[in-house]
């Protein structure tokens, strides 16, 4: 769902485009009128927005023009419409804020991160309300990797893989010659946990599976098969 600002009901109806009650003025549909829900959309979206210019006066997104900022802004709050508020349990505080999460042993800790079984557990609990198609923009040998599959090949990716439901946000990693941009088509209840509202970010699981439906250019369309494991 997607919040548009929209205008229906007849002349005296506060629901425009909408035939109304015969000999009646209003009341032909119940609850918060469609002005008031995007009056509410328009300043959440301009609240986000300025906390994307915040970021970028801190060094961040500095290369990301202001439509752009924009349509994340709009995707960011859509985002959180569908998945209500992201999660912020230690694993996921731990994989936002290190790139040493992986799901198994790692050289660099020597062993499995604590957290990491847990994290796997709070993604797989978490189906997505609906079928969605989510981004991922890859740069340099894994995206010159995924390029070369072709359709109906299937391929794992061990680690928790990160996305996002805004494709400005997942082309703000692709700002180089060498990058991909991912279509992760995912059906109904598939598991994918909303953890990063200005990222419009979903975290899929470690060792997901996809199956390569179409290559265009440098982007990827894939289906979400589910865990290899």
């Amino acid at each position: 769902m997607k919040v548009r600002l929209a205008y229906k009901g007849g002349p005296d109806s506060g629901h425009r485009g909408h035939a109304g009650r015969p000999g009646q003025v209003g009341g032909s549909t119940p609850g918060v009128g469609v002005l008031e829900v995007g009056i509410n959309a328009i300043v959440g979206i301009n609240a986000i927005f300025d906390e994307f210019k915040g970021l970028q006066e801190k060094g961040v997104f500095i290369e990301v023009p202001d439509s752009d900022l924009r349509v994340m802004a709009e995707d960011a709050y859509n985002t959180e419409l569908m998945y209500g508020k992201s999660s912020r349990s230690e694993g996921v505080q731990a994989h936002t804020s290190s790139k040493y999460v992986w799901y198994g042993d790692n050289p660099y800790m020597g062993g499995w991160h604590p957290l990491a079984k847990d994290l796997q557990e709070e993604i797989r609990s978490a189906p997505i309300p609906n079928s969605d198609v989510l981004y991922r923009g890859v740069r340099g040998s894994h995206a010159a990797d995924l390029l070369t599959m072709q359709v109906g090949e299937e391929f794992v990716l061990d680690r928790f893989t990160s996305t996002s439901r805004s494709v400005a946000v997942a082309k703000s990693f692709m700002r180089s010659d060498d990058a991909a941009l991912m279509h992760i088509h995912i059906e109904k209840g598939m598991p994918a946990l909303y953890i990063h509202k200005l990222a419009s970010e979903l975290l899929l699981p470690a060792k997901s599976r996809f199956k390569v439906s179409k290559v265009v250019g440098n982007e990827l369309h894939v289906d979400y098969v589910g865990v290899a494991e």
